[in-house]
């Protein structure tokens, strides 16, 4: 009788094996894209552009280089990553991130909300798809 307990304790993790794989499969995914989104962002409020641009989805690189390359009116003084909304079926995460700027042409501080959308691509990692509209208007 113990031998066939021990063939179902065996034939049990056999089974379960595969989703608990999974599982951790897609836990590590949730926070590779913590880890992305705070890259990111970091590398931008301190003007790491070659960095950031790493994160960024590739049709999108040239305008974004171009547009932060250019030059803005504002410093960045500080970051803050908001709640992520990660949806493990489509590997997709959005996430307010908060930007505290520095107008060069005002005395004022201004924060900027940009709401970033993520999507893991298994050759690229997670890649953001830039709002720069938001950042566009901030500097007018």
């Amino acid at each position: 009788m113990q031998g066939h307990r021990r063939f179902g304790s065996w034939l049990a993790v056999l089974l379960l094996a595969p989703l608990l794989g999974c599982a951790g499969f897609l836990g590590d995914k949730r926070e590779s894209v913590e880890d992305a989104i705070e890259d990111y962002s970091t590398f931008l409020r301190w003007g790491a552009l070659d960095r950031a641009k790493v994160f960024v989805e590739p049709l999108k690189r040239p305008e974004f280089m171009a547009f932060f390359e250019a030059g803005r009116p504002y410093q960045f003084t500080a970051v803050e990553v908001g709640t992520i909304d990660y949806d493990a079926d489509t590997l997709m995460a959005t996430s307010p991130v908060r930007f505290t700027l520095y107008r060069l042409t005002q005395a004022t501080l201004t924060t900027i909300v940009d709401v970033q959308r993520w999507r893991y691509d298994p050759d690229g990692g997670w890649l953001v798809d830039p709002d720069l509209d938001t950042f566009r208007s901030s500097s007018r």
